[in-house]
């Protein structure tokens, strides 16, 4: 998959570069000691000092067993501002993962340490740190949720939802969508069969309307109509849980301890998210929805996930 690369891109252990103070300071959710190394349900991860070469790092043993990561930086210009899109690398086979909000840093580094261990490529957008996207256009200030423009309505809809709207910055919208789209190989992957996984996360909020969680699709939520099956789980918060647009991931995934919710492809509201331009174009898609802060949860999801596409020969 081709990318424009701003720099040569330098083997490099790139492990939680952005969140590295969010996983030390997760509560109870890891084990550094005082060692450089994490072990969880026989994983092993390598802490090692960011921006070094791996052969630099002598913590880095034969035992850990890791993928190195190339990060290959491809920049988009959204009007007068300028979007990074960043692709993680590790050269070995493995899932497409994308991280689309830039305020979402444990997704980025539970899918870092998973692609360290698992293998298969990331793709970030780094914007200013904040959820939706601004940028300057004809003296014009637009702003929108970088998951809502992935259809022509969807794309209307975000920019008019945030404020101003023209013809302009509807195009420029829908022409940033299509090269995101394109640096993580969307077409390749729907043509090899393969399938594209999100990782995302929410904010728990004061009231059940305020908080987006697998509850947000069961009997009286928000979103009951946009989900034909959502399987609850006792043993785990609702707010970690996987949307799949699949039947087959669905009955994959429902026998483990997330909840897990399925899509109904023929009743979805077109809100111009990737799931929805995913269904519509055939391309099976699996979010992975962990609360802001649950980065051993999203690890622990993560693994699972891998683990029974494997066995089920899914990837």
């Amino acid at each position: 998959m081709n990318t424009s690369r701003e720099a040569p891109a330098s083997r490099i252990c790139t492990f939680l570069q952005h969140s590295l103070t969010d996983f030390i300071h997760a509560p109870k959710r890891s084990v550094l000691g005082k060692a450089r190394y994490g072990r969880w349900r026989g994983g092993f991860f390598c802490f090692c000092k960011v921006g070094f070469p791996i052969e630099d790092q002598n913590e880095c043993t034969d035992e850990s067993a890791l993928f190195c990561i190339e990060e290959a930086r491809t920049p988009v210009h959204l009007g007068e501002a300028r979007v990074e899109v960043v692709a993680h690398e590790t050269g070995a086979p493995g899932l497409t993962y994308l991280g689309m909000h830039d305020d979402e840093n444990t997704a980025v580094a539970a899918t870092l340490g998973t692609l360290r261990r698992r293998g298969g490529r990331l793709v970030e957008v780094r914007h200013t740190g904040e959820r939706n996207f601004t940028f300057e256009l004809e003296q014009t200030t637009y702003a929108f949720d970088p998951n809502r423009i992935f259809t022509d309505a969807g794309a209307e809809a975000a920019l008019r939802d945030q404020g101003a709207f023209s013809e302009a910055a509807l195009e420029a919208t829908r022409a940033f969508a299509e090269r995101l789209l394109e640096v993580v190989g969307f077409e390749q992957l729907r043509e090899e069969g393969r399938l594209i996984v999100t990782v995302h996360n929410n904010k728990p909020g004061f009231q059940p309307a305020e908080s987006y969680s697998a509850k947000s699709y069961g009997r009286g939520g928000e979103h009951e109509r946009e989900a034909e099956r959502m399987r609850p789980k006792r043993e785990t918060a609702p707010d970690d849980f996987f949307f799949v647009t699949e039947p087959r991931h669905y009955r994959l995934l429902q026998g483990g301890p997330f909840h897990v919710v399925l899509q109904d492809n023929t009743a979805m509201t077109d809100d111009g998210s990737l799931s929805v331009h995913a269904a519509r174009k055939g391309l099976p898609y699996i979010n992975v929805e962990a609360q802001h802060g649950h980065l051993r949860e999203q690890i622990d999801m993560l693994a699972y996930l891998n683990e029974r596409l494997e066995e089920s020969a899914g990837m």
